[in-house]
């Protein structure tokens, strides 16, 4: 009987992060109400966002109350839209947590006065709970979901607060429907010529964001180990046909726009 109640307990035990998992809303509907109340068409309504957080600050918590091991329990494209959407809440947290954004310190001189960057702390900072880990945007970007995935269209989904950026959807990253939505923002941001990418065929040079120049390296693969070749190669699949064959004929030359940092509102 003993040896029986010990199974049975070895048993529930290992179902607990099964459980836990299948507890989470994979559809992340919370974050959804808040993204179709205060976003349109890529730009953010912070001031009723703000007056509004009760929602996102729920959701954020609810990130928060996910394990180590509860994450591992998700398959991989759960995985990546959970951290892509986390990304994308922290900063809207971030931002609203010191909306109105005023000029900061020196080093926010550099950038526009209602830029992210006027908030200390705003990428480094370690304040968010995700996965068991305590993390700053930039642990999230450069230290998980960068290394982890190894999937250059998710710099199309990352919004980092800033009109550079591309556009923040108006609807959550979900598993069943991720390859989808990460082709549809690439080509969308890819279309943007002030920010995305612009083709100068006449002088064949393809100007793309300055995304592509801080981490080139994530798209080396897509040109067997070549960045710029990579880079071309990205922006061919993810344009309409005329240009995607263009890039893929004969030699260009890439150059970088300059970034847009004030906020993305």
């Amino acid at each position: 009987m003993a040896m029986s109640k010990r199974i049975l307990l070895c048993f529930v035990l290992a179902l607990l992060p099964l459980v836990a998992t299948a507890g989470f809303d994979h559809d992340h509907a919370q974050f959804g109400t808040v993204l179709e109340r205060h976003v349109k068409d890529g730009r953010v309504d912070y001031d009723g966002l703000k007056r509004d957080r009760a929602p996102l600050d729920q959701y954020v918590q609810t990130l928060g109350a996910v394990s180590a091991a509860e994450l591992a329990a998700f398959s991989r494209e759960q995985q990546l839209a959970y951290w892509v959407n986390a990304y994308n809440a922290f900063v809207l947290t971030t931002v609203i947590d010191d909306y109105p954004i005023s000029r900061g310190s020196l080093v926010g001189l550099a950038f526009p006065s209602n830029s992210i960057w006027q908030i200390s702390g705003a990428f480094k900072g370690s304040r968010f709970k995700a996965g068991g880990r305590t993390l700053s945007l930039d642990d999230l970007e450069h230290k998980i979901v960068r290394p982890t995935f190894n999937e250059p269209r998710v710099h199309m989904a990352l919004v980092c607060a800033a009109v550079g950026c591309p556009v923040l959807r108006s609807d959550p990253y979900r598993a069943m429907v991720l390859d989808e939505q990460l082709d549809t923002q690439s080509r969308r941001y890819l279309a943007d010529s002030a920010h995305g990418a612009r083709l100068d065929a006449p002088k064949r040079v393809l100007y793309v964001s300055a995304i592509f120049k801080w981490f080139g390296g994530d798209f080396a693969a897509l040109g067997k180990g070549d960045t710029r070749r990579g880079i071309l190669e990205f922006v061919a699949r993810h344009s309409e046909p005329d240009r995607g064959l263009a890039l893929r004929e004969g030699e260009w030359k890439l150059r970088y726009l300059d970034y847009d940092w004030r906020l993305n509102e």
